[in-house]
């Protein structure tokens, strides 16, 4: 007896809201921890080569390059999680995200076999003509990177929709490994000698490929046989694209303004030697900050997974209360990492001197810029979930500005705050901060837009509805004999109708 009380409390717990969403979010958090060790190996995996440095500024070129680009892409992700719900959209969305991603790779190889390429590193970056070549064939070789990548993301996000995060989280961590296993296979081959270049190359596909295979197989064995043949929301391309393009404009912008604080930044510094140390500062202090609060993005996928009843319609609906107090608890939890960790000076700087392993002078420049970065998880925490509930509603074109916002921030405080004397790292950091902290706001403007007017539009229906109520009681009541008496009061009653709803309008 008390066994079986035991199971059913076991039970119930486990099938709680809150362990559903730990469920669901903790394998993505951790792979989203662990996807940084990835691209060390891939750094690493050409240390080895006689030609150690221009293989590994030729590799850095074109994967930051191709990276940028996947990113982007990655939004697709956000179509498969809320627009598809039948096969019939789900192969116009396939083919969509397949035209996108044979463009990116046009594009590379164009990059790869035209001046253009030239133009683009040599002339731009200022490299060699080594180092051009070789990253031009960089180009070359990853130039289908991004359709694979996009692909399974594409089946990742309906994954989502039908709430299998762990095995998203699981493809990704394969991914993670794939990559590791084929550079401890490739370096002992003649390719490090021969071709050095290729080694990261092959490992990057080995992953990637592991990945989509996972996730195919699930998606094939799970959530294809539940997809209906009858259309359940008709999808056009316009539809698609207005619905994506905003989520990639914002996605864009939050890529390009780590690169465009470390050219200012250096740009506006005193000396070639200040700007030197600042980029290093900003180089050792970033991934680490990041680490603590960049997790706090896949709150994202949290509300749209959960706050419907998904492709069958047979999944768990979640309160947004609950979805708000789980999303209150995971900010708290990475605000005191965050503050624990980078506003402890003897922390901080030991795991810069120990782990990211720099000076202990550089270690000293960098904890002012730590301690800005900790309020960071503030900002993300906010935008997530409220970025999420807008892409439930397909009002992504209300999340467009924010990325604005943010780029228009963070250009005005780094050409305004050299004259209230700052400088260096610190004033690099403090303009991300605030720019993250203004795209935030400019969310959460747009959500309580959007509340404000779904409450109208509820009020308004809710009012015209007890209205058509109450003509049909009118009309029984009257009954036929007195039709003309009925018509006049029945205008007159409309009239009065119109009037309230202008009204309520209005407000």
């Amino acid at each position: 007896m008390y066994q079986d009380k035991l199971r059913d409390q076991l039970s119930k717990l486990w099938t709680n809201d809150y362990v559903l969403l730990t469920k669901f979010i903790a394998p993505l958090i951790f792979t989203n921890l662990v996807v940084d060790i990835g691209e060390q190996f891939l750094n690493r995996s050409v240390a080895r080569s006689s030609d150690a440095v221009n293989v590994l500024a030729s590799f850095g070129l074109a994967y930051v390059f191709v990276k940028f680009f996947v990113g982007v892409l990655d939004e697709m992700k956000q179509v498969g999680l809320v627009l598809v719900q039948d096969k019939v959209a789900y192969r116009k969305v396939l083919l969509y995200s397949s035209f996108q991603g044979i463009c990116v790779a046009i594009f590379l190889i164009l990059l790869a076999t035209t001046q253009i390429g030239v133009w683009a590193i040599k002339d731009l970056h200022e490299t060699s003509t080594t180092v051009t070549e070789l990253t031009r064939s960089a180009f070359f070789y990853l130039s289908a990177y991004p359709l694979i990548d996009l692909i399974a993301w594409y089946h990742g996000g309906i994954l989502l929709q039908d709430h299998h995060g762990f095995i998203v989280g699981c493809a990704s961590l394969a991914d993670i490994i794939g990559q590791v296993v084929a550079i401890a296979v490739l370096l002992y081959t003649p390719l490090v000698c021969v071709n050095p270049i290729v080694v990261p190359i092959l490992a990057s596909y080995a992953g990637v490929v592991l990945r989509l295979v996972i996730i195919l197989v699930a998606f094939f064995r799970t959530v294809f046989p539940k997809m209906g043949r009858e259309v359940v929301v008709p999808i056009t391309v316009w539809k698609v694209t207005t619905f994506a393009s905003p989520l990639m404009f914002t996605m864009t912008i939050q890529r390009i303004s780590r690169p465009l604080v470390n050219l200012l930044v250096a740009r506006l510094a005193p000396s070639k030697c200040a700007a030197t140390e600042a980029l290093a500062v900003l180089t050792a202090t970033y991934p680490l900050g990041h680490i603590v609060y960049g997790w706090l993005n896949e709150l994202r996928p949290i509300v749209p997974a959960f706050g419907r009843a998904g492709i069958d319609k047979s999944n768990r609906v979640i309160s947004g209360a609950k979805m708000g107090i789980f999303s209150f608890v995971l900010t708290a939890v990475s605000a005191l990492i965050c503050f624990g960790t980078f506003w402890t000076p003897t922390v901080s700087i030991s795991i810069l001197e120990y782990v990211v392993g720099v000076s202990y002078e550089l270690a000293l420049q960098s904890v002012i810029p730590l301690k800005m970065f900790a309020f960071l998880c503030f900002a993300v925490g906010i935008r997530a979930p409220l970025t999420g509930w807008l892409t439930l509603h397909k009002q992504t074109k209300l999340i467009a500005p924010s990325g604005a916002v943010r780029v228009a921030t963070c250009l005005t405080l780094l050409f305004t705050l050299p004259y209230l004397g700052l400088s260096g790292a610190s004033m690099g950091v403090l303009a991300l901060v605030f720019s993250f902290f203004t795209e935030s706001t400019t969310v959460v403007v747009a959500a309580a837009i959007y509340a404000f007017w779904m409450v109208c539009k509820a009020r308004r229906f809710k009012l015209l509805r007890s209205n058509e109520i109450e003509c049909s009681l009118i009309k029984d009541d009257i009954g036929k004999e007195n039709e003309d008496d009925l018509s006049t009061l029945l205008t007159d009653h409309e009239q009065h109708l119109s009037g309230q709803v202008k009204h309520e309008t209005a407000l």
